[in-house]
């Protein structure tokens, strides 16, 4: 009996090993390829911001990539611009206007691009992965 125990014991270790090590495989990437204004960066002046993103996504069959700048709050992302991505790598623009904000010693203007699952729960989600680009003013 206590044998039985030991294989049953054994044999579930083994499978959540492998349920671990296939987890462990699919791993989602992003990386920002460029960020481009339309016009000169100015403090507190609207401008449109181009953003290319390269990426792999592997943990879902789909999700989505938003980007958002830090307008209000140093350390605090505004996402305010979506696509939906499928299972795969690929390139994608994304544009977006804001109003830059020039934080001095407080921080640097900056944009946020993340992997979200899908569908979004629009209270909270944990980003799969995520990049960052801090944003020169033209001054």
């Amino acid at each position: 009996m206590s044998e039985r125990i030991l294989v049953a014991v054994f044999l579930h270790l083994l499978l959540l090993g492998v349920v671990i090590a296939q987890d462990t495989k699919t791993q989602d990437s992003l990386k920002i390829v460029s960020v481009s204004a339309m016009k000169p960066v100015e403090n507190e002046v609207s401008n449109e911001f181009a953003v290319q993103i390269e990426y792999t996504l592997e943990s879902a069959d789909e999700a989505m990539i938003a980007i958002g700048f830090n307008t209000e709050r140093p350390g605090t992302f505004k996402m305010v611009g979506q696509k939906k991505i499928a299972k795969g790598s690929g390139i994608i623009n994304l544009k977006a206007s804001v109003i830059p904000k020039d934080w001095k010693e407080r921080g640097d203007f900056m944009v946020l691009v993340n992997i979200m699952p899908y569908p979004i729960n629009k209270n909270y989600y944990i980003p799969t992965v995520s990049d960052n680009r801090v944003i020169e003013f033209e001054n």
